[in-house]
């Protein structure tokens, strides 16, 4: 990492330092390893939090019946309204920092955090699911890559390093490792609820998914991914749902 850059983010969190744990670490500590273990800390809980949050989230959505889908939809703008009502009431954004401040980072200590873009993802997809007829197998496979992908893209990208996407600097290994942890944890939550993962669609009673729908919307999310900066907690999920929804891929 460059050494301006890391002056540049040390400044922009060194008031955080303290709120995240790290008020410890001796003075004689170079910037760059304070940078670096504040990263390390903050990007490890975040991808914990994913994989422990919305993977059991989407799995349990799956079982609902309407009036508990209702539940979770009011429990989400709930949650929408408190988000943003931080940006505008001290109290609130008092009590975020100290309930979530060790997973925020710099920039979502003031502003929208990426749950909140996840919830509002999670609102629409709920509305389409409820009064559109959108499949719950669909949502199913958009959350996982978003809760197992994501993560280990962050995790992969970061340890390995190399060849980076045009524009942008994601790099190719976490964007691969993106679409196969995220395709590999779509097939098994499909396996886990009894959803039948198939190579051509056949009419049958039995929930079923498209292998080769499947893929497709895993490549179109990696792209995603890799193209949508901060706001990946929304698109992610919401338009490799749509995705497999609109192509009727999930039948």
């Amino acid at each position: 990492m460059d050494v301006k850059k890391v002056q540049q983010k040390l400044k922009q969190v060194r008031q955080e330092l303290k709120a995240l744990g790290l008020e410890k670490i001796e003075e004689s500590e170079s910037y760059y390893k304070k940078l670096e273990l504040f990263c390390k800390r903050l990007e490890l809980g975040r991808g914990i939090w994913h994989s422990s949050t919305i993977a059991p989230l989407a799995l349990l959505y799956y079982y609902c019946v309407t009036w508990q889908k209702v539940v979770l939809l009011v429990l989400g703008v709930a949650f929408l309204i408190a988000e943003h009502g931080r940006q505008y009431f001290p109290s609130w954004q008092r009590a975020a920092v100290h309930v979530f401040g060790k997973l925020m980072r710099p920039k979502e200590l003031e502003g929208l955090s990426g749950l909140a873009y996840f919830a509002w993802a999670a609102v629409i997809i709920i509305l389409c699911n409820l009064f559109l007829g959108l499949k719950s197998e669909s949502m199913l496979c958009g959350l996982m890559f978003l809760a197992v992908g994501d993560p280990m893209a962050r995790i992969f990208g970061k340890a390995v390093g190399g060849v980076r996407f045009p524009k942008t600097n994601k790099t190719l290994v976490g964007g691969m490792a993106f679409f196969t942890f995220g395709f590999l944890a779509s097939i098994l939550a499909c396996t886990f609820v009894g959803v039948k993962v198939s190579f051509f669609a056949v009419q049958s009673h039995i929930p079923q998914i498209s292998f080769w729908g499947l893929v497709f919307a895993g490549l179109c999310a990696m792209i995603i991914e890799v193209y949508s900066k901060e706001r990946d907690n929304f698109h992610i999920p919401l338009w490799t749902t749509m995705i497999l929804w609109g192509l009727r891929y999930a039948v």
